[in-house]
């Protein structure tokens, strides 16, 4: 009996040791296949996050930059110091240069005069000096008349940009960009019609000498 009893004890231990072993690498493989997935979600949270924090400082990167255009498409042109020199030196300029402009015009004004008061005391010499003398005068009264468009608008130029950058009136500043232009339109207008005069003449002297 003493036997059996030591048998079945050993089987029973053997038997408990057999689950206990069991049982553990059971928790053991559990254990690890926690710890992997958890590794497999802390590694996958953490590149997640890591995308979402890249795209995050892209989207924060592409508003600065947007931002930083917008303010440089809308900053208005401003006049700084040393464009303020520029300005007045050109309006300076300007100024003399419509003087010296009035004093040619009232040259020519006076030489068309002077050719015309002249033709009718060449009348008893002869028709030719007449003829001529007319002719000078209508042609220094007529460039004397359409000079005045340009240098009145070139001293109107000067005139008020000197006031605009003194009192820093923009309304003054505008006027006076806006008599510029009109100074540069008349004279773009009188050039056009000097070439085309000029091309008119060679063509019909042409035309005269091939007959």
């Amino acid at each position: 009996m003493k036997l059996n009893y030591t048998i079945k004890t050993k089987k029973l231990f053997n038997y408990c040791i057999s689950v206990y072993y069991i049982f553990t690498i059971y928790l053991v493989e559990i254990f690890n296949f926690n710890v992997k997935c958890s590794e497999n979600i802390f590694l996958s949270l953490h590149g997640n996050k890591m995308k979402l924090k890249l795209k995050h400082n892209h989207l924060i990167h592409m508003e600065n930059k947007i931002e930083n255009e917008k303010i440089v498409e809308e900053t208005p042109l401003t006049i700084t110091p040393q464009l303020e020199i520029y300005l007045k030196s050109s309006a300076r300029w300007a100024s003399f240069l419509s003087i010296v402009g009035f004093i040619g015009i009232a040259f020519m004004f006076l030489g068309g005069i002077f050719s015309l008061t002249m033709s009718s005391f060449l009348s008893d010499f002869s028709d030719f000096s007449k003829v001529n003398m007319t002719g000078i005068g209508i042609t220094y009264l007529i460039m004397a008349f359409f000079y005045i468009f340009p240098t009145y608008y070139l001293f109107q130029f000067g005139d008020k940009m000197k006031t605009a950058l003194k009192n820093h009136i923009q309304s003054d500043l505008d006027d006076s960009l806006k008599r510029l232009k009109s100074m540069f339109k008349f004279i773009g207008i009188m050039s056009i019609i000097a070439i085309c005069l000029c091309i008119g003449s060679l063509v019909f002297a042409i035309t005269l000498l091939g007959m």
